[in-house]
């Protein structure tokens, strides 16, 4: 019978059988719950993320996970895959605690409530990074906030005479962004000092250590239209108009080359990328359309596979080997309401495959936020959330909202369950679980525009206010 069986092939057996399968032949027996206490058997079931980060964190949710309280102790895996499960279920039960701060400076702006400079969290889910501006134009801070309970000013990295445009973190460096200068500095907490490491010219090859590079010549045009992003250890940039886009290291402190488009347009960016294949977007030359390249990191060339598209889009999404377009509908309905146009590509041809139309397009205003999860994604339409197939687009589920919801304004892949943010008429932000079909019974205390931060392992989610910060702990 199944108890005579080898281990190995119990393991075996164990890959055809889904997550709670597996847990409910654990408890059957003694045998089988010693044979299952295998990190062989338990990976499968964990995400990409470490979780071991998990262990570290002090729980504020009560009552809080501890491993020793099951009968026999767990492997490393099957105790990661418990505090997942853990985590999962305080965000479906609206478990959290919730902390809030009126810090002396702004950090939002103050008539569009966008975020200044990149909040990021680092180090353990736990430290903060804000610009800090005296007024809505002028810089001169970069603050770091402890937020592991009430959010407390950590330390604070003082900018001279610059207003940077953007800031990142890489590693455990802090690469500021100031005109066609890139800074980077060592961060290290907690001695709260962050010393400059090396600095350069985006379009030069040179490096200086342990010193400002000098800007050369006035300041002109050449230093405006700059645009930034980080693909892993490395920063990419484009200036708005070139055809052209420079790489730097930020781990080996060295230019990885300048690389220049094989189309004809301007305004390269990042558009997605999974390991060494990066996706690029090109705006045409006079049109609304775009390109999508692929280029391959590792070979440092571009595909000839592209993606042309020649019209405006809401939000566009790389899945596989397929573009997913989302549009307005040629013509409004009569309340002067446009539906959503959602059409599926062939990468490589352009050639449209399917297509469908969506009423209801002002329950759809931020498309930007969605995402392709399991091969399939959450749209509103009338009184229900959609969950569409991505290649078909045929509904294969759906549940009821509440009617007065006006828009999504953030999609959370959490382990391969689905949430998602929404706003009513009143710009009340609810929660809603749409892997249970439910909504969460938690209270936000934010509005659809305030900017939002979370932490790679979904612990905290943390609202930059115009002056306040509220953080949200799940864990």
């Amino acid at each position: 019978g199944l108890l005579s069986l080898p281990v190995e092939l119990i393991h075996h057996l164990s890959s055809f059988l889904a997550v709670e399968d597996v847990l409910s032949c654990s408890m059957t027996c003694h045998f089988l719950r010693a044979a299952l206490n295998y990190n062989t058997v338990w990976k499968r079931y964990l995400p990409e993320p470490d979780l071991t980060r998990l262990e570290s964190l002090e729980q504020h949710v009560q009552p809080a996970f501890h491993p020793e309280q099951t009968f026999t102790p767990l492997c490393e895996y099957w105790t990661h895959f418990m505090r997942k499960t853990r985590l999962l279920k305080n965000w479906r039960q609206g478990n959290v605690v919730d902390y809030g701060v009126k810090p002396s400076y702004n950090y939002a702006d103050g008539r569009h409530n966008a975020l200044k400079g990149r909040g990021q969290v680092i180090y353990q889910d736990r430290y903060l990074f804000l610009g800090r501006f005296i007024n809505d134009y002028e810089s001169d801070a970069i603050e770091v906030w402890d937020i592991d309970k009430v959010p407390v000013l950590d330390s604070t990295l003082e900018i001279k005479d610059i207003n940077y445009d953007s800031f990142f973190i890489v590693g455990t460096s802090l690469v500021v962004v100031a005109c066609s200068i890139v800074n980077v500095h060592k961060i290290t907490i907690p001695d709260k000092k962050y010393p400059l490491w090396f600095s350069f010219s985006i379009t030069e090859d040179d490096v200086t250590f342990h010193q400002q590079h000098q800007h050369t010549g006035r300041h002109n045009e050449r230093c405006i239209g700059w645009s930034h992003w980080t693909v892993d250890q490395y920063l990419v940039s484009n200036k708005c108009g070139e055809n052209v886009f420079h790489i730097w290291d930020m781990l080996k402190a060295c230019k990885v080359g300048s690389f220049f488009s094989p189309f004809d347009g301007f305004s390269i960016s990042v558009h997605s990328y999974i390991k060494n294949q990066w996706i690029l977007s090109q705006n045409m030359h006079f049109a609304n359309g775009y390109y999508l390249l692929k280029f391959n990191f590792e070979n440092k060339s571009f595909s000839d596979s592209v993606f042309k598209f020649d019209s405006y889009s809401q939000h566009i999404i790389v899945y596989n080997s397929h573009v997913i377009v989302f549009k307005n509908a040629d013509k409004s309905n009569s309340e002067g309401w446009y539906d959503t146009v959602c059409t599926v590509h062939d990468f490589d041809t352009s050639v449209e495959l399917r297509k469908r139309r969506f009423n209801n397009a002002n329950k759809n205003y931020l498309l930007q936020s969605t995402a392709v999860v399991n091969g399939k994604f959450v749209i509103l339409c009338f009184d229900c959330f959609q969950i569409i197939d991505a290649l078909s687009l045929e509904t294969v589920d759906h549940f009821q909202c509440d009617l007065n919801i006006k828009f999504i304004v953030h999609h959370f892949n959490l382990y391969g369950s689905v949430f998602v943010v929404t706003s009513n008429d009143k710009y009340i932000l609810d929660m809603w679980d749409v892997t249970k079909k439910r909504k969460v019974p938690i209270k936000l205390r934010a509005v659809y525009t305030n900017p939002l931060c979370y932490d790679g392992t979904f612990t905290k989610l943390i609202f930059m206010m115009y002056s306040k910060i509220h953080v949200y702990r799940f864990w």
